[in-house]
């Protein structure tokens, strides 16, 4: 069964006091969630080749049919 959902949006500047602050606050917390650590797995694998130490690296079948 289909339904709608609405929700409100509004830009920094329509906020003010605790509300904007929340909003901030929450930006924070979850605006480091860009997939930082696909960096950070690339220079271990660097880093390992350079003093010589071999990964076993293996594809994982993803639900979708697809690896990774």
């Amino acid at each position: 069964m289909s339904r709608i959902v609405e929700t409100s949006v509004y830009s920094a500047d329509e906020l003010e006091g605790a509300p904007r602050n929340h909003a901030r606050d929450w930006y924070r917390r979850t605006a480091l969630s860009d997939d930082w650590h696909d960096y950070l797995f690339d220079d271990f694998g660097l880093i390992c080749a350079i003093i010589g130490v071999d990964l076993r690296l293996r594809p994982v079948r993803l639900h979708g049919g697809g690896t990774r």
